[in-house]
Formats: structure tokens, sequence, C-alpha cells
């Protein structure tokens, strides 16, 4: 019923009694819309149809009194940037000072404000002077997800969800956990039958090769590249073969491997990377 009721009463709604409630009597659209028991969308909608202009905002500032120009600040009397706000931004900073609410820091080079969520807020310095000490250069504009004046959005190459912002990988937290294998490389070396081991997934290698029978070498020569030099991390005597293990590529390992296959071709080398090993269980 009551929605037949505003429909009536919205159906009589003419030009000429929009025109006399809006432009004569300077009602608003919220008013109108009380009087006519309808929303003010729909009355908006209306003056679009009946192409009757809005009022601008400073007409309705004007009828209270106000203006748009910024007012001058209550301390040091100097304008403000926007009319809305009482005080200027120095002013505002030493207010809060002594009012005890220190929602804003100074950066130590530049001294632009540091919001107390901000990531550098416990090295006293901006986002921006803080990554040009520390040498980070992809933010912003120069980050590697801008692109055509927007941040594009990317998805995941193997579950096409969506990555997190600001991330240069090209797969989601667990796919790349499940690619390159979820135990990351420890800092402190691994030991077993007294011999030291880069990772893990080597250390566990040895440990079947001995289960297995197999005679085993770490890391027993290096092959010159000519640039760079080359180790393989395991040398089977029994079978004349050399293997690496790898969880995860780094820089231009995969290009060391191909130069090696290049110039020692008589020398075999196998790879061994997380889906063989997984076959094997050694993981």
């Amino acid at each position: 019923m009551q929605k037949l009721f505003q429909m009536k009463n919205s159906q009589k709604i003419n030009k000429k009694l929009l025109k006399l409630l809006y432009l004569t009597k300077g009602l608003t659209q919220q008013k109108i819309s009380d009087i006519f028991h309808c929303s003010q969308s729909y009355i908006f909608l209306l003056m679009k149809k009946f192409q009757i202009k809005t009022r601008p905002l400073s007409a309705h500032l004007t009828k209270h009194g106000l203006t748009l120009k910024p007012h001058p600040c209550k301390d040091c009397g100097k304008p403000t940037s926007d009319y809305r706000k009482e005080r200027c931004w120095k002013c505002y900073l030493e207010h809060n000072k002594t009012t005890k609410l220190k929602l804003v820091y100074e950066c130590e080079i530049c001294g632009n404000p540091i919001v107390y969520l901000a990531k550098f807020k416990w090295l006293g310095l901006c986002k921006y002077c803080a990554c040009q000490l520390m040498g980070i250069k992809r933010l912003g504009k120069n980050s590697s997800s801008y692109k055509n004046g927007k941040y594009c959005k990317r998805n995941c190459i193997d579950c096409n969800t969506p990555i997190a912002r600001g991330k240069t990988t090209k797969r989601c937290r667990h796919c790349f956990q499940k690619y390159y294998g979820t135990k990351r490389q420890p800092i402190k070396p691994i030991f077993y039958n007294k011999q030291k081991f880069r990772s893990s997934w080597e250390a566990n290698f040895a440990k079947w090769c001995d289960l297995s029978g197999i005679k085993w070498q770490y890391e027993p020569k290096t092959f010159d590249l000519g640039n760079t030099t080359y180790t393989p991390d395991f040398y089977l005597p029994d079978f004349n073969c050399w293997i690496e293990i790898k969880g995860r590529w780094f820089l231009n390992s995969k290009d060391k491997v191909k130069i090696f296959w290049k110039i020692f071709k008589n020398e075999e080398l196998k790879l061994l990377e997380y889906s063989e090993l997984k076959v094997l269980g050694i993981i």
C-alpha cells in the first residue's frame, strides 16, 4: 500500500511544479522528496528528464552565509587549503603535539608528514626517502604492475588466482611453494656424515644414495665456463655422471647449465627438480 501511495504521489509531479518548488521557492531535492513521499534519486531523474539545471554548491552555501573560499587558520590566520578545514597543516601538527595525539610524524630528510601506519615509520623516514636509501626503485610509477597509467592486476600462471599488488612473482603463494618446495634454504648449514651441505634436499639425496648403495662425491670439481665457473652438486663415479639438484633457479643459473652442455659435451649432467625428487621419495 505504501509503494502504491508513493507511485500515485510521484506521478502528480510536473515540470511546472518542480520549477516552482526548486527554482522559485529554493527548496532542496530532499525536501521535495519528503513532500511527495518518494526517494531523492527519483526527483533527480525527473529533473534530468525535464532538463532543469541543478543549483551549484556556492548558491547553497551563500544561502547559509558560507563561501567556497578557504577560511583563515584559527591559530596563524593564513588561508587553509580547503573551506572545510579550520587549521593549516603546520598548525594542525602543533595542535596534535599539544593535545598529545601523535597521529602524524615528520620525515627526517624531506620533512613531509608520515602517517602512523607508514611502512618505514621506525626509520623516521617517509616511504620515498627510505626507498632511495635502501636502493628500492620499484615503487609507484616505476613498479612492474603500473602500465598505461593504471595498476594492472596479475593472475597466477597455474591456478589463475589474483596475486597481491607489489609482488614480482608470476605464481601465488600456494603454487610458489608447490613449484619451488615448501622448505626454504636454511641459514645454518646442514651436516650429514661429517659433510656440510648447502640445502636439506642435497643432504636427503646423499642419504638416499647411501641407502641404495651408490657412491657419491659432493662438489669435487669446478668447471671453467669463460667468464664464470660452475660446480655441479654431486658426482657418481659408478655411473660417471654429474647431478644438479635444483629447488629454485637464481639469476643466471639456467644460462650456466646451458653453457656447460655446449662446452663439455662428453660430460653427462642430469637435473633433479621437485617433481623428480618427489618420485624418488627424497622429499
